[in-house]
């Protein structure tokens, strides 16, 4: 009987307990997700690092810190997509971070940080629980701000691909959340249980620009007319 209530205890305790997470921020645009994930009583945030975006490393850092509750502090991660494979005070943070506990990571901008952190250290693959980001879409399909509006680019994706490949490589689970407006707090809403989303193919394929004239570039697509070796679990956006 003790041993079944000791059980019944345990799985309650497992039940209620917070998921430890790392966010990985790109730019101010980010707000409402950082203040859900810090308000959200499902999530125990370990850190938060910060990564160029739209805007340079040395624009975005202080913009990300005044998101912040006191308390909190942001870690500079890369300042460019050169960064890839580089020990940055990001990285050491979150290598440290999941030696510690395995972690869920949610990436709202560019893979650089998350990338070299697998690249230089790819027996921490197995602590990470998941990486939610915000980029990817369908086989041809164009990513807008509102329905019928012009293309936009995948940006976080873009910034740099080498990283999502390094991702895809190293076969964390990895979910990606169609980037159009809204999507960063649609990231948290998944990561809270209240979004399902399918289990399909991925690969990184090059293809005409979408966005206007110029050289093709590469795309990140998802969909189970792709053929790769590589699964994810893909949500499209509301």
């Amino acid at each position: 009987m003790w041993r079944a209530v000791l059980t019944a205890a345990v799985a309650i305790v497992a039940l209620s307990a917070a998921e430890p997470v790392w966010i990985d921020a790109g730019g101010p645009d980010d707000e409402a997700a950082i203040g859900a994930a810090f308000r959200s009583a499902q999530f125990e945030v370990r850190g938060v690092s910060a990564n160029f975006g739209e805007a340079p490393l040395e624009r975005v850092l202080p913009r990300i810190a005044a998101l912040l509750p006191p308390g909190a502090h942001v870690v500079a991660g890369a300042a460019s997509a050169a960064d890839l494979g580089h020990e940055t005070e990001a990285v050491t943070a979150l290598t440290s971070a999941l030696r510690r506990e395995r972690l869920s990571i949610l990436m709202l901008g560019a893979a650089t940080t998350v990338a070299t952190v697998l690249e230089l250290h790819p027996e921490l693959a197995r602590r990470v629980r998941r990486v939610v980001a915000v980029a990817g879409r369908r086989r041809g399909q164009t990513i807008t701000a509102e329905p019928g509006g012009t293309a936009q680019r995948d940006l976080n994706f873009e910034m740099n691909p080498q990283a999502f490949h390094v991702l895809l490589k190293s076969h964390v689970p990895l979910t990606l959340i169609h980037p159009v407006r809204g999507a960063s707090t649609q990231a948290i809403e998944y990561l809270e249980g209240a979004r399902r989303c399918s289990v399909e193919p991925a690969e990184i394929r090059r293809g005409a620009d979408d966005t206007g004239p110029g050289p093709d570039k590469p795309y990140l697509v998802a969909g189970p007319d792709v053929r790769s070796k590589f699964r994810v679990e893909y949500c499209a956006t509301r």
